[in-house]
């Protein structure tokens, strides 16, 4: 069954703006792309690249990036090869024909520079890297240490003779179910531990990112 698709809003103004670069402008982000000797896996420093290969416009840039990215999201999503990209493209982009013959004619020209762009493989690593990033059955939103004060009251409860100081880990996640809470109980041991597992778990990062780099191979951690 050929591959088909809807374009949304915002995808279309991308898509629009990226088509009226031209082709000689996404032949020549392309070419800086498939030139790379160290790979990027961040969006950011994807950006950068494609943001010099234009001249310097950051809003061009933008869509572009945004637009190779998500397409190769789908991809992998979808498990598809280029082509069933390209004829899912076809299709969803010509049904503006006789609304919009001019993005039409300027996606016919800049089609084949723009699906060698998204198909080069510092935009497809830069998508895996994102996607493998957060690919994970529970998402960790936020979490808060709450202070909990606890009265000690009297025999006849008209006097408070002390408290008790406790703390509870709120975390908040979600998955595909929705968003979840989770409150979890702890003292002060609890809370020293946890702030040193989170300063080891940090220098972990930082060790992994450093022998990666020694190795030429390319590494970011998620968030950073």
């Amino acid at each position: 069954m050929a591959t088909q698709f809807e374009i949304g809003d915002e995808q279309l103004a991308d898509l629009r703006r990226v088509c009226f670069l031209g082709p000689d402008l996404l032949s020549a982000v392309a070419q800086v792309l498939e030139g790379l000797r160290t790979l990027p896996l961040q969006p950011d420093q994807l950006l950068v690249l494609v943001q010099g290969a234009l001249g310097g416009d950051r809003s061009d840039a933008e869509s572009v990036c945004r637009q190779s990215l998500a397409l190769n999201g789908l991809m992998r999503q979808a498990n598809l090869a280029i082509e069933d990209l390209a004829s899912g493209l076809d299709k969803a982009i010509e049904a503006y024909e006789e609304d919009d013959p001019e993005f039409i004619r300027s996606w016919r020209n800049s089609r084949e520079p723009f699906l060698r762009l998204v198909g080069a493989k510092a935009c497809r690593l830069t998508a895996k890297a994102i996607d493998l990033s957060y690919d994970f059955a529970n998402l960790f939103r936020r979490g808060r240490i709450l202070a909990d004060v606890r009265p000690l009251f009297n025999q006849t409860n008209d006097d408070i003779e002390g408290v008790v100081i406790s703390y509870t880990l709120r975390l908040r996640y979600d998955n595909v179910a929705g968003d979840h809470d989770l409150s979890l109980a702890m003292d002060q041991r609890d809370v020293e531990q946890l702030k040193q597992e989170c300063e080891k778990a940090l220098k972990k990062g930082a060790t992994a990112k450093g022998k990666m780099a020694a190795l030429n191979l390319a590494a970011f951690i998620t968030g950073e």
